[in-house]
């Protein structure tokens, strides 16, 4: 039976990803989430996160949005002082802030026929947002940018425009066979991001804030293991 569990005031010592060992300076970065959620199944947490980040909570603040709005008219956006207005102001920040993000954080990695390829696991349905920018950067390649948590892709031809599909159709063995260049340009990617840092100016923590531990499993930098 799934049990959620609404409107926590703070929850504690949350984390995307568990980290193996946490000892020294890193025991005193204790990070929290106010105004949380917390979805539990069978004694194990599912999800968690910030209200307006609820699927539930999120269809309610748009359909209470909208009501006001058929009401108040186009000044409904200035009441911030409403709750509804300033939550779902709150859940466009949060869409816009990692859509933002994921420009930065998002990694290609060229597979067979010579097709880039990124896979990202965004908590918000961000894929459409972020499609147009690598379109126009990339307008001569052929890429997919893959959504895990949605099993769902835009596909870019070159010289098109791109597309929004569903993940179903695609081939995930070859989605995992890289190339030879691939394979040489990670390992200069991962020697230059490893050599380029300061060793006494190290701060893990200021790094976690600025790039979430959740945005790193498809960063090849942070994943020794991978190829």
């Amino acid at each position: 039976m799934k049990t959620l569990i609404k409107n926590i005031k703070e929850l504690v010592q949350v984390e995307d990803q568990i980290r193996e060992k946490v000892c020294g300076k890193d025991m005193a970065n204790l990070q929290t989430i106010k105004d949380a959620f917390l979805l539990i199944e069978d004694d194990k947490i599912l999800d968690f996160g910030q209200m307006s980040s609820l699927k539930e909570e999120k269809a309610d603040i748009i359909y209470r949005f909208l009501i006001l709005g058929f009401s108040m008219g186009a000044k409904i956006v200035n009441h911030l002082v409403n709750d509804t207005v300033m939550s779902l102001f709150e859940m466009n920040r949060n869409v816009s802030n990692e859509a933002n993000h994921c420009l930065g954080f998002l990694r290609f990695k060229e597979i067979n026929n010579h097709i880039l390829l990124a896979k990202i696991n965004p908590k918000n349905d961000i894929i459409r947002l972020v499609a147009p920018h690598f379109s126009d950067r990339l307008s001569n390649e052929n890429f997919i940018i893959y959504d895990e948590n949605r099993k769902s892709c835009v596909v870019h031809k070159a010289g098109y425009p791109w597309i929004y599909t569903i993940g179903d159709n695609l081939n995930l063995d070859n989605i995992l066979s890289f190339s030879n260049a691939e394979e040489e340009f990670q390992s200069l990617w991962k020697i230059f991001f490893e050599t380029i840092g300061i060793e006494e100016r190290k701060n893990d923590k200021l790094q976690r804030n600025n790039l979430p531990l959740r945005h790193r499993n498809n960063m090849p930098e942070f994943n020794k293991s991978e190829m």
